[in-house]
């Protein structure tokens, strides 16, 4: 890699460059699949490892799943936990170029309010907002 033009610092790089690929085959073409399909690929599955041992079945750490977001075509791209709240803070973003109506489920709490909110965590007010327009990006707070 090179720069052509002459700076305040040297007009190459040195070092090594890691490259890695990720095919697949699918009738699917569309852009929410291929941005689902690089997302699963480029960020690792949490995963817990649990000691082996004697336990009893009413200690046995319950499986489910925490969150279920519908429809296929939203993303999350982040959530975090809200400070002093039982709530979370979801970055979603639709990747399909179509409109969708937010929806989600979770085993383990049961979600009593859904706030679309701003960048800053402040809720938004107005029309029914957790409806996303095509390519749309919004931040919603989940409490329980």
């Amino acid at each position: 890699m090179n720069n052509y033009w002459t700076t305040n610092f040297n007009a190459d790089q040195t070092g090594g460059l890691q490259w890695s690929y990720f095919i697949t085959s699918s009738a699917d073409t569309t852009a929410g699949f291929a941005t689902r399909f690089a997302w699963e690929n480029r960020i690792p599955f949490l995963a817990r490892v649990l000691q082996a041992g004697d336990r009893e079945e009413k200690d046995a750490p319950s499986c489910g799943t925490f969150l279920t977001l519908r429809p296929d075509n939203l993303l999350l791209v982040n959530m975090a936990p809200v400070e002093g709240e039982r709530a979370v803070m979801l970055h979603l973003r639709e990747t399909d170029g179509r409109p969708a109506a937010f929806a989600v489920t979770s085993d383990e709490v049961k979600i009593r309010k859904v706030t679309v909110c701003d960048v800053t965590g402040r809720p938004v007010g107005g029309r029914d907002e957790a409806e996303f327009n095509p390519w749309e990006s919004k931040f919603i707070k989940l409490s329980w």
